[in-house]
């Protein structure tokens, strides 16, 4: 009697801890929801203003480089809003970028250099390559994106 009594406690305490574990993860998921609602809301505040911000900008520089070609400005300053111009379409996908990272999207990585380095040939029409040397292995995703990011920079260098 005693051993059933005993056994029968063991099995309702198994059954408790597995019901307080479940309810524990079922917080876990809540709370992880609710984070993600929070950062999508987050990004859809940042999408608006940014876009809508550097959108005006580009455009604005649209029109002080055709104003500036139609009064006959100087080379510097048409180069100077032609650059203003690039620096506000790098900035506008920049933003893109950073605020699909809050809403949880995937993030640019060294496996996406192949296609990155094909874009701006077609893009610019520049000849460049990418040479890769050694063996792939994983790397933390804050190096992964920094390296990709590097190269994205010096693509631009490039163009410039």
């Amino acid at each position: 009697m005693t051993g059933r009594f005993v056994r029968r406690s063991r099995e309702r305490q198994d059954h408790t801890e597995m019901l307080m574990a479940q309810m524990q993860d079922a917080r876990d998921a809540e709370a992880a929801a609710a984070a993600l609602a929070e950062r999508g809301r987050i990004a859809g505040e940042l999408h608006d203003v940014l876009a809508h911000t550097l959108s005006g900008l580009a455009i604005q520089l649209q029109g002080a480089r055709k104003l500036a070609d139609a009064e006959g400005a100087s080379a510097g300053l048409r180069e100077a809003i032609g650059r203003s111009a690039e620096l506000a379409k790098e900035g506008l996908t920049g933003a893109r970028q950073a605020v699909g990272a809050l809403r949880g999207d995937q993030l640019p990585s060294l496996a996406q250099l192949p296609e990155l380095f094909r874009g701006f040939r077609r893009d610019t029409g520049t000849d460049v390559s990418l040479v890769i040397e050694g063996d792939p292995r994983p790397l933390p995703a804050e190096a992964d994106l920094a390296l990709y990011r590097g190269a994205q920079e010096a693509l631009t260098n490039i163009a410039r």
